[in-house]
């Protein structure tokens, strides 16, 4: 939703979006160049964005690290999960191939 944003944004033209040339810089863009500004506008204006960043912060909220880590050990064994995960990186590379054209 916040890439949705920032693409309709008529302030972003396309010599600012040729410097996101891998899927990490868009992510940073996103998630670290996030302004509070580009919050409060884009909540304003999109109900079910605000809806998915109040779920997210509720969700954070509960979010007990501690209690995760010997099941996340345990799943990061898991032949289906290593798949996935190496497929979701080959994805990502194949993506950031495409940004870098």
């Amino acid at each position: 939703m916040r890439l949705n944003h920032l693409l309709c944004d008529s302030a972003y033209d396309h010599a600012v979006w040729k410097g996101y040339a891998s899927i990490s810089i868009v992510h940073d863009r996103l998630e670290g160049g996030w302004t509070n500004v580009e919050e409060q506008v884009l909540s304003s204006s999109d109900a079910t964005y605000a809806a998915v960043q109040n779920e997210i912060e509720n969700l954070n909220a509960a979010n007990d690290p501690v209690a995760l880590e010997g099941p996340f050990r345990m799943a990061r064994r898991d032949p289906e999960l290593i798949a996935a995960t190496h497929n979701l990186e080959n994805k990502v590379r194949e993506l950031d191939v495409q940004l870098s054209l």
